[in-house]
């Protein structure tokens, strides 16, 4: 694995069950957050078909904005 030189880094880690978000600045963590949603869950959550609503990208919309809001109050 490459190692990272910059002063700060965000990663993002989408998976099946949650999503991470790990922010570091000068080789430290600074924040960490893990969100219990992922790619398998919220296509079960919310049903989804191959073609996707309007209506479901509003509730996917407000379920992300939702889940940032809560996560990022710290």
């Amino acid at each position: 694995m490459p190692s990272i030189q910059q002063n700060n880094t965000l990663v993002i880690d989408i998976g099946g069950g949650s999503t991470k978000i790990v922010y570091g600045a000068n080789n430290t963590i600074e924040y960490q957050q893990t969100f219990p949603t992922g790619t398998v869950v919220t296509k079960e959550k919310f049903q989804l078909t191959k073609k996707i609503s309007t209506s479901e990208v509003v509730a996917l919309q407000k379920k992300v904005k939702h889940l940032i809001t809560k996560g990022f109050q710290y």
